[in-house]
């Protein structure tokens, strides 16, 4: 099966700090549905490397949470393009779950993974309430953009 979504990643260095555009394009013939969070794109720093996340993340099975937030869709017609910027160096990890509050200390190379999740159906305000983190999980088709290697340091 051919993705209904392409994901593009592109670095900008400037003023010491790095900035990552990502662009999600609909390739299909049919309306497809992103997430509608201004939360997004989430920063994870993993491994070290840093996930870069249009989507949302598994939850920690080792930790309860209360009123995990399912958000809205917006649609993405054929052909149509979103593009978002968001800051990768300094790195502030943030996920669907938890933002924290100081950079971590990065390599000089970072390795960079993005990915952008899609559905065939909206999740609006009728579908929301009733809609739990593994259906929304399972609601989500995954793209991924070629791998990056960004410098963090001048």
């Amino acid at each position: 099966m051919t993705d209904k979504l392409s994901l593009s990643c592109t670095p900008t260095a400037a003023h010491g700090g790095v900035t990552l555009r990502l662009e999600l394009v609909n390739h299909s013939a049919d309306v497809i549905h992103v997430l509608a969070s201004p939360r997004l794109p989430y920063v994870l720093f993993e491994g070290g490397r840093a996930l870069v996340l249009y989507g949302v993340n598994d939850p920690d099975p080792d930790l309860d949470y209360y009123g995990i937030e399912i958000p809205l869709t917006r649609p993405l017609a054929p052909g149509e393009q979103l593009s978002v910027d968001t800051t990768l160096v300094p790195l502030v990890p943030r996920h669907h779950y938890e933002a924290k509050q100081a950079p971590v200390a990065l390599p000089p190379e970072l390795d960079v993974v993005c990915k952008a999740a899609y559905g065939d159906t909206p999740i609006d305000d009728a579908r929301r309430p009733t809609m739990q983190i593994k259906a929304l999980l399972a609601w989500q088709h995954w793209v991924t953009a070629p791998p990056l290697r960004v410098k963090t340091a001048p």
